[in-house]
């Protein structure tokens, strides 16, 4: 059985192109050609910028100086400065025939008069005429690219040339809004009418920035004066209109007030708002019938500018068409500002409302009423125990009384009282009840005369202790003033005198003192043989004071055995310039800079070294007592070096003393041609010789001894 033919025949709609392959080589060389050039036009232009750039500033450089020297050039200076001074403006002359080097010093120029003002900044303008390099500006004004025209503008208004003036003004309505704003900027700049100018000419839209960069030119000119700005109002321009409201609010002219309550009618959102501050800042009152009117049909921003204009010049007339518009109101923010305005018109008339609590305020007046009469009934009662405490001795004794009165009536009756209670008939009960009443009331009454009598008691007490006091107080006054009578002159007073040591003790003391900075234990047998005929308290305590201290130093078990030490007292670690160097070095630079510590360090290494030697490494240890003994050695042998040359200066001083007399220190060959204005006083033995010091008589004794060895 043979299979059925397909119902269907399908065939393609649409074919793909035969595209030759010849074609596909090309465009893939094409756009690797042109993928090669952009890279390569790429990498050209960039070097080409940085090459520029570098010749730029390596210039810069080079003729920043001159144009320094230009700029603190003195006329009164000296021959020298002038001629290098015409040096530099002949180099000038020859650097601006160079057109890349003119660019260069304009840009120079232009960046130095950012940062100067006043005299400077003149000089800087001179400076940029004389070099003729406004011409180059002007050339720029000619060409048909916008953006040079703008850069030529830009700089002949930084450089205030005001010839210019004329060339900036056919930009001011330029299609080009940057060209456009830099004419606009140029021409306020340059000329002191150019704000009238461009007020009267300009017809295209002043955007609020340039507005404010036009505001600061005009507010930074201190010799302009500034026009009528009100003339301007009925300008057909509404950013003119704009700018010359905001012009007559900042230099307070109040004279536009008819012509600024009709801008308010305007249909511009931005004109009536401006207009509605002058009228505030202004206090044009007249204004508040058509502000009225006209609020109800404004925008939200209007109306808050209507709202702060009413409370500002408003008064208490004005708050019913407050509280009215205040009703009608949908909107939170402008209901907001109406309730301000009320308030600030009318203080405190409308009060918080929302989130407040309720609160009866007659309940709390009960309340603090009550608990008033509570706080006072317990006062009361407090008082009462108080004072029936205090009376109780007393009702006590008076219910004795009583007690014993009663007894003393019952002896004297012969009846006794239980038959004569059985005999009494019942008719009496009520009498004998009336007298038990009085004599109750009478015992109430005597109670009440005891506390008069305690109370007043109590104040006597009071006054009585009170006079006392005063009285004490009366004796010690009156006894400090007759001390004070005793003593008749301050001067009687015995002033403590002071203490002066003779000379003696005073050489005695520097030496000790010496000893104890720079001596050792080899000074003690000298410390006790000074004690044996010493009479002085003072100079006793102080050489004991250093033996002890010696003695310390020769019994120490910390120093190193066989080596002489040397012991330095007020240093510390951190006083040595190695101790960092040591903080931070390697074992090897530790080792090294101990050995130089050895050679080169003085005495405030010494607690560094005793630190080191003590330290956990061996090797450190090791060189850091190597160190020690090397630097206490070193150190020793610097003061007997010092002591011998004491020691030979002390024996040629008193072998010359010895040789020489004290008359022939005076016996002068020549006649001295002044005399000596200033005297001194030196010892010579016991007396003082005035006029001639220790050197002196050294020097005049060598010359005797020469003179004599000559004459023999």
């Amino acid at each position: 059985m043979t299979p059925n033919p397909p119902t269907y025949n399908l065939t393609a709609l649409v074919s793909a192109p035969v595209i030759p392959t010849e074609i596909l080589w090309n465009l893939a060389y094409f756009f690797g050609a042109l993928a090669f050039i952009y890279f390569v036009s790429t990498f050209f232009i960039r070097n080409k910028i940085a090459s520029q750039t570098k010749k730029v500033k390596e210039k810069k450089k080079e003729l920043a100086p001159i144009i320094s020297e230009f700029l603190f050039y003195e006329e009164n200076c000296d021959k020298g400065e002038r001629i290098n001074y015409l040096e530099l403006k002949i180099l000038i002359r020859e650097h601006i025939k160079n057109d890349f080097d003119r660019k260069v010093l304009t840009g120079i120029l232009m960046d130095l008069i950012k940062d100067v003002s006043g005299n400077t900044r003149e000089l800087i303008y001179d400076i940029y005429r004389d070099l003729e390099l406004h011409k180059d500006a002007f050339k720029k004004m000619g060409s048909w690219r916008w953006e040079v025209v703008a850069k030529g503008l830009f700089e002949l208004t930084q450089m205030n040339v005001t010839d210019a003036f004329e060339h900036t003004t056919r930009y001011i309505n330029n299609k080009h809004s940057t060209l456009r704003k830099q004419a606009e900027i140029a021409v306020v700049t340059l000329n002191e009418n150019g704000i009238s100018y461009f007020l009267d000419h300009t017809k295209c839209k002043i955007s609020e920035w340039q507005q404010l960069k036009l505001l600061d030119v005009v507010r930074n000119k201190e010799t302009l004066i500034p026009p009528s700005f009100r003339i301007w109002l009925t300008s057909k321009n509404n950013h003119v209109v704009l700018f010359a409201l905001r012009l007559i609010k900042f230099y307070n002219q109040n004279d536009a007030g008819i012509p600024i309550i009709e801008l308010v009618k305007h249909r511009n959102n931005h004109i009536k708002k401006e207009a509605i501050e002058c009228i505030g800042d202004f206090n044009v009152t007249q204004a508040i019938p058509l502000l009225k009117t006209v609020f109800t049909k404004s925008t939200n921003s209007v109306k808050m500018a209507i709202l702060g204009a009413i409370a500002q010049i408003g008064s208490e007339e004005d708050v019913d068409f407050l509280l009215s518009v205040e009703l009608k109101e949908k909107d939170f923010t402008i209901k907001g500002k109406i309730i301000s305005a009320i308030n600030t018109l009318c203080p405190n008339l409308i009060l918080p409302t929302h989130d407040i609590k309720e609160i009866n305020i007659s309940e709390i007046d009960a309340k603090e009423s009550s608990t008033v009469d509570e706080v006072l009934e317990e006062a009361t009662n407090e008082g009462v125990l108080e004072t029936l405490m205090d009376l109780s001795h007393d009702i006590t004794a008076v219910d004795h009384e009583n007690s014993v009165l009663t007894n003393e009536i019952e002896t004297q009756s012969n009846v006794p009282l239980e038959e004569e209670i059985e005999t009494v008939p019942m008719v009496q009960n009520q009498e004998v009840m009336e007298e038990e009443t009085l004599e109750i009331s009478s015992e109430l009454e005597n109670q009440n005369h005891t506390e008069e009598t305690v109370i007043n008691a109590l104040r006597e007490k009071n006054l009585n202790d009170i006079e006392a006091f005063a009285s004490k107080e009366k004796q010690a006054f009156s006894s400090l003033k007759s001390g004070m009578d005793a003593i008749q002159n301050p001067l009687d007073f015995q002033i403590p005198q002071s203490d002066f040591y003779d000379e003696a003790i005073l050489e005695k003391m520097a030496l000790l003192e010496n000893i104890a900075e720079l001596g050792d234990q080899r000074e003690i047998p000298f410390l006790k043989n000074l004690l044996i005929d010493e009479t002085s308290d003072v100079v006793i305590e102080k050489s004991l004071e250093i033996i002890a201290k010696l003695t310390t130093m020769e019994n120490d078990p910390q120093k190193t055995k066989g080596q002489p030490n040397f012991e330095v007292t007020g240093y510390e670690v951190t006083d040595s310039v190695f101790n960092d160097l040591i903080k931070r070095g390697d074992l090897d630079s530790k080792v090294m800079l101990l050995k130089e510590i050895g050679k080169v360090g003085d005495e405030k290494e010494l607690p560094l070294l005793h630190k080191l030697s003590k330290d956990n490494n061996t090797i450190i240890a090791k060189n850091a007592k190597k160190a020690l003994a090397i630097l206490n050695n070193r150190l020793i042998d610097n003061i007997d070096q010092k002591q011998k040359e004491i020691e030979a200066e002390t024996k040629t001083i008193e072998n010359i003393d010895s040789t020489i007399t004290y008359n022939e220190l005076f016996n002068l060959d020549f006649e001295p041609e002044k005399t000596i204005k200033k005297e001194e006083k030196i010892t010579v033995g016991n007396s003082f010789i005035p006029g001639i010091t220790l050197f002196n008589q050294i020097c005049s004794a060598t010359s005797k001894l020469y003179n004599n060895k000559d004459g023999q």
